[in-house]
């Protein structure tokens, strides 16, 4: 469970287990990673049912609710999407409610908010009622997410996330385009990087810009004719440095004045931070998963956006070089 699920740049982790071909008693971490990662390949409930059990009775419950909740979140997301696609598990789902302990009806009290019937309604309330419990009247309070609330445009990385689980349960392309099509979002980083270049600066202010370019992408930029040599998403390129652990402390540096100097306002670091999420996960997935990586054939050959230039990166039929010199910014 260590390993579990998918994008953010804060949780993301590729799971790494082989699918499962047969039906498993799950008794290890290993195989509940199995189950959840490849469920799409092998849609078997009961091997869900036992996948919940193992989480139910093990340590790492009370760990992550001290810790972050966003894996349990997507866990939740996982049973309860399931249980969307087959209502009968809830009943099984009530009755698992019964044997857990405190962490474990918390979970799936979670798993409830992603869905539940009538039925499991009238349990809750009946749960509530007894305990007064705040988790299930937060519940109670407001509609089920449902597949409907998870199938949207991309927010933030903790959505993505969402949105990979909903691969991971079903297959569905839809989920996987939906972060394709982060991709295609305005080049932030490339259009503040264009109006500094051909705004009014001192020499000594172009020397500067010139040299954190260098030190912090790399990048010799010619700072008089405003010509950038990447023909790439910078918002990408710049997210990838900033969530490298391995980068010099010179370059760290340079990447935080390039961040002053620009004047980023936060809503534009989430865009580059979900963009550089979204990127990261294709490619990671695409490896993992052949299905994704045909998905993103498909649709680097059918977009007329730039995600499919992107695209050709994560599929590895392109290497962005720093051949091409960038004169208007990405659109």
């Amino acid at each position: 469970m260590k390993r579990i699920l998918v994008a953010s740049a804060v949780s993301a982790a590729v799971l790494l287990c082989p699918p499962v071909s047969a039906s498993v008693k799950v008794r290890t971490e290993e195989e509940f990673d199995r189950v959840v990662s490849y469920y799409y390949q092998n849609p078997r409930p009961q091997d869900a049912i036992e996948a919940l059990e193992y989480l139910l009775k093990s340590d790492f419950l009370k760990k992550q609710f001290a810790r972050d909740t966003h894996t349990l979140e997507m866990l939740a997301c996982f049973f309860g999407r399931l249980a969307e696609n087959d209502p009968k598990l809830l009943r099984t789902y009530e009755k698992l409610y019964g044997k857990a302990g405190r962490e474990g009806q918390a979970f799936l009290v979670m798993t409830f908010g992603v869905f539940r019937d009538v039925r499991a309604e009238e349990f809750l309330k009946a749960k509530l009622a007894k305990t007064n419990d705040p988790r299930i009247a937060g519940v109670l309070a407001k509609p089920y997410t449902g597949r409907a609330g998870i199938i949207r445009d991309v927010e933030s990385p903790q959505h993505m996330d969402l949105l990979w689980v909903e691969f991971l349960l079903t297959g569905d392309k839809e989920p996987v385009v939906k972060i394709v099509d982060v991709l295609a979002w305005k080049d932030v980083f490339a259009a503040r990087l264009l109006a500094r270049l051909t705004a009014e600066q001192s020499p000594e202010d172009k020397v500067r810009l010139k040299d954190l370019l260098a030190r912090g992408l790399g990048l010799d930029v010619d700072v008089d004719q405003a010509r950038i040599p990447f023909s790439g998403d910078m918002d990408i390129l710049f997210a990838s440095l900033l969530n490298d652990p391995r980068r010099p402390p010179a370059q760290n540096q340079a990447l935080s004045e390039l961040s002053q100097i620009l004047g980023f306002s936060d809503d534009e670091v989430r865009v580059m931070a979900t963009k550089g999420a979204a990127n990261w996960s294709l490619g990671s997935n695409a490896r993992q998963h052949p299905k994704v990586m045909e998905y993103c054939l498909q649709e680097m050959r059918t977009r007329k956006d730039k995600a499919a230039v992107e695209l050709q990166s994560i599929t590895g039929l392109r290497v962005i070089s720093e051949g091409g010199a960038q004169q208007t910014g990405n659109e």
